[in-house]
């Protein structure tokens, strides 16, 4: 193939692939920040952080959830406006959300400035090891063994988000709690 960019020039070639960068950016065909498609480099931080430090087995608690914005633009999410607690997910099996029922549920766009958060806040609880295996069993779309079930003991797991039309899930750091034995 041959090459025929000589006969363009060069100042006339940065003014096109400037406006051509330009033209894909305003029309969606290309991540607004290039950075975020650096190999290595995610647009988002997920943080997550627990309410309690100690919890009993179906004790409902709360966990603060955030996506955050670390690129130097903008950065959108598509996410449902009512279930939106089903864009998340946790490492363990024994750790679920408690859900709700949605009377209006449509997807929304949600942009999320540089260093802001997309946030909100979960209602979970660690189920027993007993619900978790029955749940496992009954449940066809699980995908995670009931391995390493507890009553009582140290816990951790990560939290998971994965807005729509991503194939990528953001996950947190590590987070850390304590099963405490019935009172």
């Amino acid at each position: 193939m041959r090459d025929f960019s000589f006969f363009v020039p060069p100042a006339f070639r940065s003014l096109l692939a400037c406006f051509a960068s330009l033209f894909w950016v305003a029309h969606g065909l290309a991540a607004a920040d290039p950075a975020a498609d650096t190999p290595g480099r995610q647009p988002f931080k997920v943080t997550a952080e627990p309410t309690k430090a100690k919890v009993r087995l179906n004790e409902k608690f709360k966990v603060v959830l955030r996506v955050v914005n670390v690129t130097d633009t903008p950065q959108r999410i598509r996410v449902m406006n009512c279930s939106w607690d089903e864009h998340w997910q946790t490492s363990h099996p024994q750790v679920a959300p408690v859900g709700w029922d949605c009377a209006k549920n449509f997807a929304v766009d949600e942009t999320i400035a540089p260093g802001a958060a997309y946030a909100k806040e979960l209602e979970m609880l660690v189920m027993t090891p007993a619900e978790c295996r029955a749940l496992a069993a009954t449940n066809p779309k699980s995908t995670q063994a009931p391995g390493n079930l507890l009553s009582e003991g140290p816990l951790s797991f990560k939290m998971g988000f994965t807005p729509i039309g991503s194939a990528q899930t953001f996950w947190s750091e590590e987070i850390k709690i304590e099963v405490v034995p019935p009172a």
